[in-house]
C-alpha cells in the first residue's frame, strides 16, 4: 500500500467513477483500476461494487476512505513542517447548498484579505460532513443542520427558507387560491425529496413532525442530492 494507491481510491470514492478519478489525477483508468485491485488484495476486502447501473462503496470501503484521508493529511502536514512551511491550508467540508450557493460568493472576498490562505474543499451531505469534522478529516464544516454532539460547536452563519414547489397546472393553481393552502392534500401527492443525509431534508422532517405528519406516510418517488435537478 502506498500514497498513490490511497489517492486513487479517495478520488474513486469522491467522484463515484474510475474514469473521472483518472482524469482528475492525470493518470490512466487502467492505473486507477490496478491501484484499487492492489488495495483490495492487500486488505482482503472488496472496497467497490460496480455493475452496469450501480456504483457502491462497501462498508469496509468507507472505513478505508476515512483512514486514507487521515493518512494523507498526516503525510501532507509532515511534509509542510519538514520544509519549514507554515500550515496555511484549511480543509473545508461543505454540504450541497453552502458548496453551490454560499462559498462562491464568500471565498473570493475572503481571498482578497487573506492571500496566504488556501482552502481544500470537499462536498458531501450534511450528515457526512458532520461525521468527518468529528473524526478530524476537516478543519471546519458548513452544513444545513446541527446535532447534539458535545464534541462539536455549531454557529449559525446563514439563514434560508424552504418552499414546496409544484407544476403550474390548473389543479395546483386552484389549490393556491384556497386559504389556507391544503398542505396535507399537497403532501399526499408523489414527491421528490433531498437525500437522506441532507440538512434540508432533516429540516423538512422536523417541520412535518411539528405538523403531526409522519415522514413514512409521504409518497416519495425519488431522493436526489442535487437541488438543481429537483
Amino acid at each position: 500500500m502506498d500514497f498513490k494507491q490511497l489517492r486513487s481510491y479517495i478520488a474513486v470514492v469522491k467522484y463515484k467513477s474510475f474514469t473521472i478519478a483518472a482524469e482528475k489525477l492525470g493518470i490512466s483508468q487502467p492505473t486507477i483500476s490496478t491501484h484499487i485491485r492492489i488495495l483490495e488484495g492487500e486488505l482482503d476486502s472488496q472496497l467497490v461494487t460496480r455493475t452496469s447501473k450501480n456504483f457502491e462503496i462497501t462498508p469496509r470501503g468507507w472505513e478505508l476512505y476515512e483512514c486514507a484521508q487521515s493518512i494523507l493529511k498526516l503525510r501532507d502536514d509532515m511534509v509542510d513542517r519538514w520544509n519549514g512551511k507554515e500550515p496555511k491550508v484549511i480543509r473545508l467540508g461543505a454540504s450541497t447548498i453552502p458548496s453551490a450557493y454560499i462559498l462562491p460568493e464568500v471565498l473570493p472576498a475572503y481571498e482578497k484579505q487573506h492571500k496566504d490562505v488556501c482552502f481544500v474543499i470537499e462536498q458531501g451531505d450534511s450528515c457526512g460532513i458532520i461525521e468527518a469534522v468529528h473524526k478530524g478529516s476537516f478543519d471546519i464544516g458548513l452544513v444545513g443542520m446541527r446535532t447534539d454532539d458535545d464534541a462539536l460547536e455549531f454557529q449559525q452563519f446563514y439563514q434560508d427558507r424552504m418552499v414546496l414547489i409544484t407544476p403550474a397546472t390548473e389543479r395546483y393553481l386552484a389549490m393556491q387560491e384556497r386559504d389556507p393552502v391544503p398542505l396535507e392534500e399537497l403532501l399526499a401527492e408523489p414527491m421528490i425529496l433531498r437525500e437522506q443525509g441532507s440538512g434540508t431534508g432533516k429540516s423538512a422532517e422536523r417541520l412535518l413532525e411539528k405538523l403531526g405528519i409522519a415522514g413514512d406516510s409521504l409518497s416519495v418517488t425519488a431522493r436526489i442530492n442535487d437541488p438543481e435537478s429537483i
